[in-house]
């Protein structure tokens, strides 16, 4: 049977509808690391709250190919903890990579170091390719609610899973995707001591963070779109294109 000029509409629509829904499933395969750190792996003190504590996310959709954006948040932190270094992995040569600051509520860092190294790796843990030392100094610390974002650019294409790797085994307690020194935690409340039994004084007790777990993302409506879509046009064709 020949389509009616009412069918062909109805048909070209949902054209339409299909080219757009595609066209936003590209958009969406955009890729998003999101690294919650949620254990304390140097067997001394963990942060106050409920973990996880700090949230680090890796997006490649805001800029070029070349391009991914790191947002770090202390957004679990607490009172006078802060984070004095954070590292993470990538999965090409780190040496080559650039950083520029973006903006932020906290502190820029003091130096970044790159490549594998001592200076990189984590409480006699695993080794880290990329190394965020941040200020100490009373003031100038990054602290709880506090956020930092950079770009990092790359001599060729880059995306957010290009950070999602385990860091190199070096001993200690076993390799994590990110890892980050926290200080300024307080001590045991009863006993008065940090968790490794060590005896503050006065002073707080600190604690290396990390994760082996990558926060999954919600599945995106994008794909609900593509799916009425298609089922529509399979029930469209079976009823007018006989």
């Amino acid at each position: 049977m020949k389509p009616t000029m009412k069918t062909r509409k109805a048909l070209l629509l949902l054209s339409f509808i299909m080219i757009f829904a595609l066209a936003t499933v590209g958009q969406a395969g955009a890729d998003t690391l999101i690294l919650k750190p949620d254990v304390e792996f140097s067997a001394n003190t963990s942060p106050v709250n409920t973990p996880p504590w700090m949230t680090a996310i890796f997006d490649d959709s805001i800029n070029g190919p070349n391009t991914v954006r790191l947002t770090m948040a202390a957004d679990n932190l607490t009172a006078t903890e802060f984070i004095s270094k954070w590292f993470f992995n990538f999965d090409g040569d780190a040496t080559a990579l650039g950083f520029s600051y973006v903006s932020g509520t906290g502190p820029q860092y003091d130096t970044v170091y790159l490549g594998e190294s001592n200076n990189t790796k984590a409480d006699g843990d695993g080794y880290y390719d990329i190394g965020f030392y941040f200020p100490t100094q009373s003031g100038s610390r990054f602290g709880p609610g506090e956020t930092v974002i950079y770009d990092i650019t790359y001599t060729s294409p880059i995306t957010a899973s290009s950070f999602n790797l385990f860091s190199s085994p070096g001993g200690g307690n076993g390799v994590y995707l990110t890892a980050a020194h926290v200080q300024g935690i307080a001590p045991d409340s009863q006993s008065g001591l940090c968790g490794d039994g060590s005896d503050p004084g006065t002073g707080t007790c600190s604690g290396w963070v990390g994760t082996t777990t990558v926060v999954p993302e919600p599945v995106s409506s994008t794909l609900f779109i593509v799916g009425g879509a298609t089922l529509g046009f399979r029930r469209f064709r079976k009823k007018f294109m006989k």
